[in-house]
């Protein structure tokens, strides 16, 4: 007599989150939560500095036109029957300003020397 059997296990999550950490204002970055490991397959959540974000639960969290506030730590956290498990990021944004430092010499005498550089 034969039995068709199936067996199978669930596996505890396992992610990694992969995203460039340093972007100037205005750029777009793609934050990815590659799933390595997790039957069944994981639920993805976003966070933002320890604050859930309001986004759909996919893989891929999308910045467009970053500023100032969107610099922080990023947490993808993938959760299934087995358990949960987290990968984070720490995000920096750039200003796109330049600053200038000159150093301007103090003045000695009474005498001004312009220099025509219009020639």
């Amino acid at each position: 007599m034969l039995f068709n059997c199936l067996f199978f296990s669930i596996v505890r999550p396992k992610v990694l989150l992969k995203a460039k950490r340093h972007m100037l204002e205005g750029d777009s970055v793609n934050l990815t939560c590659k799933i390595i490991e997790g039957f069944p397959e994981p639920q993805i959540f976003w966070s933002k500095d320890g604050k859930r974000l309001s986004q759909d639960m996919k893989t891929t969290l999308i910045l467009t036109n970053v500023t100032d506030r969107h610099k922080g730590r990023y947490t993808c956290e993938a959760q299934n029957a087995a358990g949960s498990f987290t990968s984070s990021i720490n995000i920096m944004v750039k200003s796109k300003l330049i600053k200038i430092v000159m150093n301007i010499p103090t003045i000695e005498s009474n005498r001004i020397y312009f220099a025509n550089f219009l020639q």
